[in-house]
């Protein structure tokens, strides 16, 4: 990561709880809401979505675990694409 995510600047380490500070630290509302939206909507959207045939072979199941990762409360970069 370019800049820190609510303190934290490895992608791999970043967690929910990460993404509720960082936008609590805008000074948004219910931070909480927002990025639990967020990340469903994501997962919504990679159960439909074909990946393009320029994308990478795996980018597609990396956005799924890592979202998948998120919404568990796990850290984003843990496990791997199946």
């Amino acid at each position: 990561m370019a800049l820190a995510v609510g303190g934290e600047y490895r992608h791999a380490a970043l967690t929910r709880d990460h993404l509720v500070a960082e936008i609590e630290e805008w000074g948004l509302r219910a931070a909480s809401d927002l990025v639990d939206g967020a990340l469903h909507h994501m997962r919504e959207v990679l159960a439909v979505e074909v990946p393009a045939p320029s994308v990478r072979e795996q980018m597609h199941d990396r956005i799924r675990l890592f979202t998948d990762n998120l919404l568990a409360g796990r850290m984003a970069g843990c496990g791997s694409a199946a």
